[in-house]
């Protein structure tokens, strides 16, 4: 579904702007990779690590808690329901079961698509992080997942520079599910439903996790 909808919106952007497309959209999309959970809480950065980690090993036990008990063996389950960890911690935990991963700082501030891209051709979703532009206590840092993407490349005359959008997964909000290069390079604006006084957030990109 989500690749019909990418899909309509090149036609849109492209067609409809008065472009012709001269070649196919090249469109990948993780195979079984889960998109329909949600979690509103706190653990946010914990709850995306579990779904790559899971994903990377075929696994389906990997959650928030487990990466919790791993960084804090002696909390009680009730008081997992206000902690969290850090980014490094999540990847130290990705890292005791056998999974290697690496961060990279964002290139001149920008989402580097080529990166994702070259990332999820090889089935590796992409974690992708955001600092909020309003410091945030109860979230420090979004991540979101890249799963998938619609690509289209230059053909020399109407479309002078690639173009790409990339299918997103977050934790706590459904909107928006994809980024693009035309409106994402460094800034994304999420929309929180369940605040009716702000209901967008932005957030600045500085970095990814990349398997390895």
């Amino acid at each position: 579904m989500k690749k019909v909808i990418s899909t309509i919106l090149l036609v849109i952007l492209f067609v409809g702007s008065g472009y012709v497309v001269n070649a196919a959209p090249e469109m990948k999309s993780l195979a079984n990779f889960e998109t329909n959970d949600q979690h509103y809480d706190l653990q946010g950065i914990e709850h995306s690590f579990a779904k790559v980690l899971n994903f990377k090993t075929n696994r389906k036990d990997i959650t928030a808690k487990t990466i919790l008990k791993f960084v804090y063996p002696k909390k009680t389950d009730k008081e997992f329901n206000n902690a969290s960890v850090s980014i490094k911690d999540c990847i130290r935990y990705a890292t005791s079961i056998g999974v290697n991963m690496e961060w990279l700082d964002a290139t001149k501030n920008e989402l580097n698509f080529n990166q994702v891209k070259s990332e999820l051709d090889k089935d590796h979703p992409v974690l992708l992080c955001y600092k909020p532009n309003k410091t945030d206590w109860m979230e420090p840092y979004l991540l979101a997942v890249a799963h998938g993407y619609v690509y289209v490349a230059p053909d020399g005359e109407n479309i002078k520079e690639p173009f790409m959008s990339t299918s997103i997964w977050m934790s706590n909000y459904i909107y928006p599910s994809s980024l693009t290069t035309l409106t994402n390079k460094n800034m994304l604006t999420v929309t929180d439903f369940s605040v009716n006084n702000t209901p967008q957030k932005d957030y600045t990109f500085i970095g990814m996790i990349i398997l390895k």
